[in-house]
């Protein structure tokens, strides 16, 4: 609901500020083809959002620009992504707190974008006058388990990290070519995965992360 009728919303709102350029914070998920599955829930709601905001601008306001950047997961500093990446949440909290892990099977490469990263892209599109829908892909793409090893050598607090057979692997996805944008805007994302990991460790935000168990 939130997805799709807060867009509606925002239109309406546009429409009587009379402000002609929206510039959308997509999600990968809505790209057919991503989710081995078939789009999720979240993944179609986000596109009917698109569709309302583009429909909105094109036929009710001239000269209309809407432009959707379909990022990867997302992920901050201070734990705010854990509700939408409760995975990343705990792979984070086990770590700096050194205590052992045990996660599914990998399951395939993820794909994360640190907020600091995207907000710069979307000041950037608007700026260029950027227009469409593209796909956002990190160059690093690496599966929850290259995270966990990631994360445990940044933290270094100890702990291990196993693999739990009984648990279901995570599902599998298939990342797009997502390298368009930052050709077009001549800017590429500044934060790998090692480095946002240290800003959570250096500022102390770590205890903002979690949960402490996943199913």
């Amino acid at each position: 609901m939130t997805n799709v009728l807060g867009c509606f919303n925002v239109l309406a709102l546009m429409l009587q500020l009379r402000c002609g350029i929206c510039i959308y914070a997509g999600s990968l998920s809505s790209t057919a083809g991503v989710e081995a599955q078939g789009r999720s829930s979240y993944g179609l709601s986000k596109a009917l959002g698109e569709q309302v905001l583009a429909w909105g601008l094109m036929e009710r306001q001239v000269g209309g620009v809407f432009c959707s950047l379909r990022f990867p997961q997302l992920y901050d500093v201070e734990g705010r992504c854990c509700r939408h990446q409760p995975w990343f949440g705990r792979i984070v909290a086990y770590a700096s707190r050194g205590m052992d892990l045990h996660m599914p099977a990998p399951g395939g490469a993820r794909n994360f974008l640190h907020v600091r990263d995207a907000a710069r892209l979307l000041m950037q599109a608007w700026q260029e006058g950027v227009s469409g829908v593209w796909d956002i892909v990190h160059p690093e793409s690496l599966d929850y388990w290259q995270i966990a090893q990631c994360a445990y050598g940044v933290f270094g607090s100890g702990g291990h990290i196993e693999i739990a057979q009984a648990k279901q692997p995570f599902r599998a996805l298939n990342l797009p070519a997502g390298d368009a944008l930052f050709d077009r805007l001549g800017m590429w994302p500044e934060i790998s995965m090692e480095q946002g990991l240290k800003m959570i460790r250096d500022t102390g935000c770590a205890g903002a992360f979690g949960p402490l168990d996943v199913t």
